[in-house]
Order: C-alpha cells, then sequence, then structure tokens
C-alpha cells in the first residue's frame, strides 16, 4: 500500500471548494479498528482537499520495507521508517523510528531492530523518504464520552505534549470552522 502523508502547505481554496465538500461526504472514514485507523486513513479526508503530503508506502515486512525504500528514497537516497501498530501514537517517545537510512542493508537492519523490540504487536512499517526541515502538524479525531467527535489540531512531534499548542473543535464542521482551528 503506498500513499502520501499530511504536510500541510499552501491551500488552494479553488481546489478546497470544487473537491473537498465532496471528498469529505464520500469518505467512509471508519474501519473495523476505529476512525482513521490505519496508516493513510487520513488521506481519504486530505487529498479532496487538497492537503500536498510526502510519499509513503505500507511494508508490512522485511522485503516490503526493502522495495519501498529504494522506491521511495529521497535525493540525497535517506528514508525513514516508521514501526505502525494499531493504537500507537507517539512512535518516536518509544524509539519506533529509524532516521536516515540509506541502502539496502540499512533498512535490513533497522526492520530487524523495530521487530527484535516491538515483537508481534508491530503490524508493519510505514517508509517515506527523509524529507527536509519543517514545522510538524498532527491533526486527529477522538470521540469524546459527553460531546462525540472532538477534531484537534496542533504543532506535532516531540512538541506536541510539550509545547500544547492546539485546538478542538466539536464535529462536524464548516470549513469557517476548519480555516479557525488551523
Amino acid at each position: 500500500m503506498a500513499g502520501t502523508s499530511l504536510r500541510f502547505g499552501p491551500r488552494t481554496e479553488r481546489c478546497q471548494q470544487r473537491r473537498g465538500a465532496r471528498g469529505c461526504r464520500s469518505f467512509p472514514g471508519r474501519s473495523s479498528e476505529g476512525w482513521l485507523a490505519r496508516p493513510g486513513d487520513g488521506l481519504g479526508v486530505a487529498r479532496p482537499l487538497c492537503v500536498p503530503g510526502v510519499p509513503w508506502a505500507w511494508a508490512p515486512d522485511e522485503t516490503e520495507a526493502v522495495q519501498a525504500a529504494e522506491r521511495l528514497a529521497g535525493a540525497d537516497g535517506g528514508v525513514v521508517m516508521k514501526a505502525y501498530w494499531p493504537g500507537l501514537a507517539h512512535k518516536s517517545a518509544v524509539g519506533a523510528v529509524a532516521l536516515d537510512l540509506r541502502g539496502p542493508e540499512q533498512v535490513r537492519c533497522a526492520y530487524r531492530d523495530l521487530s527484535r523490540r516491538f515483537g508481534d504487536r508491530m503490524t508493519g512499517v510505514v517508509i517515506q523518504p527523509l524529507a527536509g526541515r519543517g514545522t510538524e502538524l498532527f491533526a486527529g479525531v477522538v470521540q469524546d464520552a459527553v460531546f462525540g467527535p472532538l477534531v484537534l489540531f496542533g504543532l506535532g512531534g516531540t512538541a506536541t505534549e510539550v509545547l500544547a499548542d492546539h485546538s478542538a473543535r466539536l464535529a462536524p464542521l464548516t470549513d469557517v470552522e476548519v480555516q479557525e482551528l488551523m
């Protein structure tokens, strides 16, 4: 499975207006594992809104991880490997990210290391080209027991918890509310 992860950049209003509402209405959003539970699920929401992204590939095993890395290696040849299992939210906090991997041997070594450390709970890895520096963002939806679906948006990465620079709105959201949230 290949796709693009969310990476915010300039928005194109015309594209959002033309495709956004249609795409979001048609996105089923819920799998048997929950809302946006699998790698790439968020793309069903992001693509119609013309949110640009970084290419990625899903690899359930070492061989596919090597093949994905060869396909997606950035201009400098580096890739990132991120372990995945349902419920994993803060990959860097648990050491589930391998950075700047170059060549098949480093990819194999990183996959084996992640597999050894996380065992059967790891269902595979996401491979992406090594991205340039920038601001990492997060967007998410949680089901609040009292209020229902709550949409979150804010500063991502390791700074998410430390800086607490985020906002939340109750779903459903209008396009104006989404802009205010961001």
